[in-house]
């Protein structure tokens, strides 16, 4: 795993901001035990899943370093919103999917992708959602589901072109052939990727905390959301009266903000954490 010195800086050049804020933010994290803390340099801690997700989520849910801490602490907390738990679907004559990978949105049923069920079961908080996410994209989990969601806008023509290439390929030609098939696919599937052909998109919302995770495809025009979960603050947080000066304030606040972190930074994210633990 990543120390925090490499995390906030890897963080900086994700998000375009510079690197002594984001080691601010480090700091304030580490200071309130949101992320692994002790040793220097090489030896410093490793961050596991959830202090990365703690990262993201104080980068992305503050304007001011003093409060990246309260604010990693609030947005983790948020819960899913009742409305976006799963329901069963029951056919005649079938069987019933498991709720965790069925929801009801708006629009027809959707079937979730297993990979990302946590994400919609009742009672999931945010900050393990995200922390869920990052660890999906350090195993490589998360390149494989965007992968196999690909298929449907794979260059046909491409394919073709390269079964044909195979195919006439001189004896003992057919092995480079298909390397230079494989090379080719590779490359046409990572541009779709970049531009986000198949998406994810972690958001957090502003000045009443919020969050939403939506996973899917576009094409075209055309776009088809396979998971979309809502976050918010929890009913014990909002029914509490100590909490009450803290609602007023956020609500008299006029202007909204979102801040969204795409599938291309989880990879990132992922790729270091991986070549870290390989060394």
């Amino acid at each position: 795993m990543l120390t925090l010195s490499h995390l906030a800086n890897l963080m900086a050049l994700l998000l375009g901001e510079r690197p002594e804020t984001m080691q601010l933010i480090a700091r304030n994290l580490r200071e309130a035990r949101l992320v692994a803390s002790g040793g220097r340099g090489r030896g410093g801690a490793r961050q596991e899943p959830r202090h990365v997700a703690n990262m993201i989520i104080a980068a992305c849910a503050t304007d001011q370093v003093v409060d990246a801490a309260s604010a990693a602490a609030t947005f983790a907390n948020l819960e899913l919103a009742p409305s976006a738990t799963p329901r069963q679907r029951v056919r005649r004559g079938a069987p019933v999917a498991p709720p965790s990978r069925v929801m009801r949105m708006s629009g027809p049923e959707t079937i979730v992708p297993r990979e990302l069920a946590f994400a919609t079961k009742a009672g999931a908080k945010f900050g393990d959602v995200v922390a869920n996410l990052v660890e999906l994209a350090a195993d490589g989990r998360l390149y494989s589901l965007l992968m196999s969601h690909a298929a449907d806008f794979v260059d046909r023509d491409l394919l073709r072109a390269g079964a044909d290439a195979i195919k006439h390929a001189p004896r003992g030609g057919r092995p480079a052939a298909t390397a230079e098939l494989a090379a080719k696919m590779a490359a046409h599937v990572q541009t779709l990727l970049d531009q986000s052909a198949i998406y994810l998109k972690i958001s957090l919302l502003r000045p009443l905390p919020a969050a939403r995770i939506e996973f899917g495809t576009q094409h075209e025009n055309e776009q088809r959301v396979l998971l979309r979960t809502e976050f918010a603050l929890p009913a014990t947080f909002v029914a509490n009266p100590r909490n009450a000066p803290r609602l007023s304030a956020w609500r008299r606040m006029d202007r909204g903000h979102r801040v969204t972190v795409s599938h291309r930074t989880l990879l990132s994210i992922g790729q270091a954490i991986a070549a870290e633990e390989e060394l």
